[in-house]
């Protein structure tokens, strides 16, 4: 019984819930600009589902490097026009439950910057 409670909160230990704001710059269409998020994290593998820019769920894995308050994401990424893209991500946090983040969009033969804040719950 114990292994298994332990398994059953480290499991929970590497969650995060979190909803993101966004804001699409250099882009004439109309994006979804809320996004809830699950994160699994586990040192530098992260892994997770959120309802992106086009009304739809992504599913990414990949790997975060982190410096001080900084980090940056690769991922390869589902959801978007093809089946999977490559994702590049820069986030700041600014508090325990607080990141920044901005990362690039395309739009036809436009490209743009989506920037935001996350929000943890946990």
């Amino acid at each position: 019984v114990c292994v298994y409670v332990i398994c059953h909160y480290t499991l929970f230990e590497y969650l995060t819930l979190s909803l993101a704001l966004s804001s699409h710059i250099g882009m004439v269409e109309e994006y979804n600009e809320i996004h809830p998020h699950i994160r699994y994290q586990d040192n530098k593998f992260i892994s997770g589902a959120y309802y992106n820019s086009l009304n739809e769920i992504s599913l990414y894995a990949g790997i975060r490097h982190e410096i001080n308050n900084s980090g940056v994401e690769f991922t390869a990424t589902t959801g978007y026009n093809r089946f999977l893209l490559p994702y590049i991500r820069a986030t700041h946090d600014i508090g325990k439950y607080t990141r920044f983040f901005i990362t690039s969009g395309t739009e036809n033969k436009n490209i743009g910057a989506i920037i935001g804040v996350e929000l943890s719950i946990n």
